[in-house]
């Protein structure tokens, strides 16, 4: 460690030990870790609200640098870090929202076990995720439909309508909290 005592300031680590990091130097490593873990807990803290979640997704950011070192742009690494943070916090509330409503969909599905009811609530549901996915602007439909029908990923939907990847990750989530929206209320 003493190699690179001195080496970290509030903006970030420096140059030199970002190197050593990319070129698997752990002692870079832990310095990167002692630095970034405080802000990277509140940061992370604000997106999940939960102590627990938080340790967990910061220890998968930093697991996740170590795996990616390679891909490491050093003048970007902040946006590179945060970007890594924000995106498993996002995912691991999502995950925790799916979770939640699957336990809660099972409550309710097993309060009432009618299968005529059960099939008249999902024709219901269906017709007002179809008008719903109606009322859509025709560029997020296409996209949409296009996901729905062919099940690409967002790499081959992105070359079919020649867009970016992310502008379709960004379409496709949108439209899904949309769906949700809409159908939320119709929920038992």
């Amino acid at each position: 460690m003493s190699a690179y005592c001195n080496k970290t300031n509030k903006k970030g680590v420096s140059q030199e030990i970002l190197d050593a990091l990319i070129a698997g130097d752990h002692q870079a490593f832990t310095i990167v870790f002692n630095h970034y873990y405080q802000r990277l807990y509140h940061y992370v803290l604000s997106c999940t609200q939960s102590h627990y979640a938080c340790e967990e997704v910061v220890q998968k950011v930093f697991i996740k640098i170590w795996e990616k070192r390679k891909d490491i742009r050093t003048q970007t690494f902040n946006t590179f870090l945060f970007t890594i943070a924000r995106n498993l916090a996002y995912n691991h509330n999502r995950d925790t929202l799916r979770r939640e409503m699957g336990k809660e969909y099972l409550r309710n599905s097993s309060i009432a076990c009618n299968p005529t009811e059960d099939r008249i609530k999902n024709q219901e549901y269906q017709r007002i995720a179809e008008a719903a996915i109606e009322r859509l602007p025709p560029r997020k439909k296409s996209i949409y439909l296009f996901s729905q029908k062919t099940g690409k990923n967002n790499q081959q939907i992105a070359e079919a309508f020649h867009i970016t990847p992310k502008t379709v990750k960004n379409h496709l989530w949108k439209i899904k909290q949309y769906l949700r929206n809409c159908l939320s209320p119709h929920l038992c």
